[in-house]
């Protein structure tokens, strides 16, 4: 079982009538399943945002790093063609 708690601030106290905010999840859940579980909660303790919480997998985040050095392999070699060029003026 997961457990998410908050409890309120002893000085919030006389202006709610909510004590504690509890989520409880299954220990078989997926990551989908946490990632929301965890965003409702957020939610439900006063945190308001357009901000979506996403994750990777080990293969999706190795695959973005190979996309990004091979997007900066490409900008380099642009670079140093365009400095040749420039260079032999």
């Amino acid at each position: 079982m997961i457990k998410l708690s908050y409890t309120i601030p002893e000085e919030h106290k006389p202006f709610s009538g909510i004590e504690t905010i509890e989520i409880t999840m299954f220990d078989e859940c997926t990551v989908e399943e946490l990632v929301e579980g965890f965003e409702k909660f957020m939610h439900s303790v006063g945190y308001s945002t357009d901000v979506k919480l996403d994750f990777y997998t080990e293969d999706q985040q190795q695959e973005t790093q190979l996309e990004m050095d091979l997007t900066y392999d490409r900008n380099r070699k642009t670079y140093n063609d365009e400095e040749e060029v420039l260079g032999g003026c």
